[in-house]
């Protein structure tokens, strides 16, 4: 199943945010063509964003946690953000306790 597109985008900074991710990925129609993403619950407030996940290091930390997942997103609880506040920085993932 797919995810809400009305929903708005979480922007990932340097501060790391505790999300759970509500959805496995499906694909949102954007002005640059189709782009993955699920959908997440902030843990400080329980608001539900989109996020965007098709940078590779988001990719790549997402695909380890689903393979320790037993091949699912869905239910994931994880720290992210960004290595810096720079528009190409990485992001760095780590699973919650």
């Amino acid at each position: 199943m797919g995810g809400d597109e009305k929903l708005g985008h979480l922007k990932i900074t340097s501060q790391a945010i505790l999300v759970e991710i509500t959805s496995e990925p499906f694909v949102i129609y954007t002005s640059r063509g189709y782009a993955p993403a699920v959908t997440v619950k902030t843990s400080r407030d329980g608001k539900s964003f989109n996020l965007f996940i098709s940078a590779s290091s988001l990719g790549r930390a997402l695909e380890a946690q689903r393979q320790a997942n037993n091949g699912a997103l869905l239910g994931l609880e994880i720290w992210v953000k960004r290595e810096s506040d720079e528009q190409m920085a990485g992001y760095v993932v780590e699973a919650a306790s």
